[in-house]
């Protein structure tokens, strides 16, 4: 079950895969395969689609071109999601991951925390090869991004979703 408006369900049936996705729609484990439905930087209603590719977990993010390697406050790490963000609106907007979660094993949601975790989120953009947020992406065109999230050290069973509309906080 994704969470978008009522008479979108048909739009993203048709737009985004969502075949794969477990409950609630989140990835499974392995994540890959899965897509989730998110809204734009700057508006509703959904017009991505990321195809989850992987979760990767590290306590230091490697130093890559200018930007330099960042490492997890204690007794916590990185939990890099890597996927394919499709644009299936009828506009160019700009990626915004404000309505993405991170749920793990013990159902603990993990929002984006850009104002302690942007560097960690530009480091691995560069080291990924991808783009990110804030990033704009053309009607009908796919670009390779990457999102960080900081979760406590040893969180398994991670997976995507998105966050409902009313609520998200």
């Amino acid at each position: 079950v994704f969470l978008v408006p009522s008479g979108d369900a048909g739009l993203v049936a048709e737009r985004c895969s969502v075949t794969g996705c477990g409950s609630g729609g989140v990835a499974g484990s392995p994540p890959g395969g899965c897509s989730v439905v998110f809204a734009s930087f700057y508006s509703e209603p959904n017009e991505f689609c990321g195809n989850i590719e992987s979760i990767n977990k590290m306590t230091t993010i490697p130093a890559s071109g200018i930007d330099p390697a960042v490492t997890a406050p204690a007794d916590s790490e990185f939990a890099i999601v890597l996927m394919n963000v499709n644009n299936f609106g009828g506009a160019p907007d700009d990626v915004g991951f404000y309505s993405l979660r991170l749920r793990d094993s013990l159902n603990r949601l993990f929002t984006i925390d850009f104002d302690n975790d942007l560097q960690a989120q530009w480091t691995a953009q560069s080291y990924y090869g991808r783009r990110g947020t804030y990033d704009t992406i053309q009607p009908g065109l796919t670009e390779s991004m990457a999102v960080v999230f900081l979760v406590p050290s040893g969180a398994s069973g991670l997976s995507v979703e998105r966050c409902p509309t009313s609520g998200c906080s």
